[in-house]
């Protein structure tokens, strides 16, 4: 299980997303296949277009890559 928040924004918009694996999501299905929780504000158009936006702008210049392939071994490296 995996939250995240402000990477989805970057922190312009309050929005925040919980990532689960097979187990959980086996789980999930099996006692109904949903998750309500949330706020008032929760899943506000703004705050989704925003989100939509920013990982649009992430995949096109390649951070995901970057990370993996630049700054994390660096990283380790450092820390060892």
């Amino acid at each position: 299980t995996i939250t995240t928040a402000k990477a989805l924004t970057s922190g312009y918009q309050p929005l925040s997303a919980l990532l689960v694996g097979d187990r959980v999501a086996a789980t999930l299905v099996e006692k109904g296949g949903e998750f309500n929780h949330g706020y008032t504000y929760s899943g506000h158009p703004v705050a989704c277009a925003v989100a939509l936006k920013n990982l649009e702008i992430m995949e096109r210049e390649g951070l995901v890559d970057r990370v993996k392939n630049d700054t994390g071994p660096y990283f380790a490296k450092a820390l060892q």
